[in-house]
Formats: structure tokens, C-alpha cells, sequence
């Protein structure tokens, strides 16, 4: 097997705060961070909800898994904020088995709707935040849970708090010399 980095990849549902605490973790870790919608806006001139309004949902998570992908084919290790659709790729999952250590941030589906509503760049259509994220969590829990080495929930848990409770599983999974284990928030 060829030498590879092994990316830290947050995965989870919009609203989980992927992005926020992506940045928190690589700032503490001393790594470059890579946000799936930051690259998908600087490839494309455009933010998920456009791309799905001008090319369609199947257009938006084919281009979201494309630029996931090139982030963990990337030489340097880095932590990884995915988009939420990119567990649905085969290419994805195989990819995120083989060359990450997963971090699942899930919650309460009325908390995240409410964080998820706070941005107009995220995909969902207004008044039917709720219900498309439930759909979409469901959906997704299976893969969620299959690739995850780290869960946290991030319910009532805060950012820094979130940070923390990742480091310390990563710490102990090293100390170890084993996989992380998931944790609670």
C-alpha cells in the first residue's frame, strides 16, 4: 500500500457544524483545513443552493463528492469538513474507509434544522428544513454510523466543548495504539 496521509473527516447532517468545528480542530491540531463548501464555491463561483437550483441535486452531490475526493487523494494530512450528501458515494465511503479517520457529528433533528435554517448557501427548501433533514439524516445514518470511528453528539454541546471531547477519542485511540472508539458529547 502506497504511503498515504489519514485525513481527519468530519461527516454528519447540515447543521452539525462540520465547518465550524473542522476549523477549531485543524487550528489545535496544527492542520490545514478543508471545507467540502468553501471548495465547491471556489471551484464552481457558486454555493450549494445555486448549484442545486441551476444544475439539479444529482448535479450538486456528484460535485460535492468530486471535491471530496480530490481533498483525500491531497499529499498533506488535513481535517476535513465533508458535505453531508458525499456518505451516499460509494467512491466516498471507500475512499473515507481507506484514507480517514471519520468523525460523525449528529444531534437532535430540531436543534440542527434550526442551525441548518441560519444559512441561505445550504440546499434545503424554506419552511421545509425539518423534514428534509430528518429524510436526509435517515437516509444517511447507516453510513454514518458504519464509517465513523469518533461520534459525538453535538446537541447541547458547544464548539469548543465538541473540539475537546474529539481530541481526547483521538488521544486515547493513539495512546492505545488502537482505532478511536466513538464517544458521547
Amino acid at each position: 500500500m502506497e504511503d498515504r496521509p489519514r485525513h481527519l473527516v468530519l461527516v454528519g447532517p447540515m447543521g452539525s457544524g462540520k465547518s465550524t468545528i473542522g476549523a477549531a480542530l485543524a487550528h489545535r491540531l496544527g492542520l490545514p483545513f478543508r471545507d467540502n463548501d468553501a471548495a465547491l464555491e471556489a471551484e464552481t463561483g457558486l454555493d450549494a443552493a445555486h448549484v442545486q437550483d441551476q444544475e439539479g441535486r444529482a448535479a450538486l452531490h456528484a460535485a460535492e463528492a468530486e471535491v471530496l475526493l480530490d481533498h483525500l487523494r491531497g499529499p498533506e494530512r488535513s481535517v476535513i469538513a465533508a458535505a453531508a450528501s458525499t456518505v451516499e458515494s460509494p467512491a466516498c465511503r471507500h475512499e473515507l474507509a481507506t484514507r480517514a479517520t471519520v468523525v460523525w457529528l449528529d444531534g437532535d433533528v430540531d436543534v440542527l434544522a434550526t442551525r441548518a435554517s441560519s444559512g441561505r448557501h445550504r440546499p434545503l427548501a424554506h419552511g421545509a428544513v425539518r423534514q428534509q433533514l430528518a429524510a436526509s439524516r435517515a437516509r444517511r445514518a447507516r453510513w454514518y454510523r458504519a464509517l465513523a470511528d469518533v461520534a459525538v453528539d453535538v446537541t447541547h454541546a458547544g464548539p469548543d466543548q465538541v473540539v475537546r471531547t474529539i481530541g481526547r477519542a483521538l488521544a486515547l485511540a493513539e495512546s492505545d495504539g488502537a482505532a478511536p472508539r466513538p464517544t458521547g458529547g
